[in-house]
């Protein structure tokens, strides 16, 4: 994830995978399709953190 350009004042807090797995992730942890990600943001980054995660190849 280090390499996912996040909006200022916005965090990953969790990765959810599968049914049972939750992650809390570091730089190294690799995304992968249908990872739920629970983070935190401020109201004024949320639609550029929807748009980080919605851009093909995240």
């Amino acid at each position: 994830i280090m390499d996912i350009k996040m909006p200022q004042n916005s965090l990953i807090l969790s990765v959810i995978r599968g049914q049972s797995q939750d992650t809390i992730p570091d730089g190294n942890f690799i995304l992968s399709p249908g990872d739920t990600v629970i983070s935190i943001v401020d109201k004024k980054s949320l639609s550029d953190l929807e748009k980080v995660f919605m851009t093909a190849g995240h």
